[in-house]
């Protein structure tokens, strides 16, 4: 490989390490677990903040509310209430009132 091939090769994965890292700082993710389909019995938070840095508190549960907010003014762009499929992967279903 010629060291021009080789230049233009890295700078391909940075643009790409770049691209997935800004699109990481636009969207901050909050994801709250219960234990009940009422999305009463809170057992658990995680959080990817605008800076990227995660955090789990708590304990995964069978129902959860995944919200995520535009870090540039805070506004609510993806909202919805899932129930374990019981394999692995998550269903959406309809949110109680409480959580419009």
């Amino acid at each position: 490989m010629t060291r021009r091939r080789m230049f233009q090769a890295a700078a391909a994965l940075i643009m790409v390490l770049i691209a997935n890292a800004a699109f990481a700082l636009l969207r901050e993710t909050d994801i709250n677990y219960f234990l009940d389909d009422a999305y009463l019995c809170l057992v658990g938070e995680e959080v990817i903040d605008c800076d990227g840095n995660y955090a789990l508190y708590g304990s995964l549960g069978y129902y959860r509310v995944w919200d995520q907010y535009r870090c540039s003014d805070g506004a609510r762009v993806w909202h919805k209430c899932q129930q374990t499929d019981g394999m692995g992967g998550w269903i959406t279903v309809d949110c109680p009132a409480h959580y419009p």
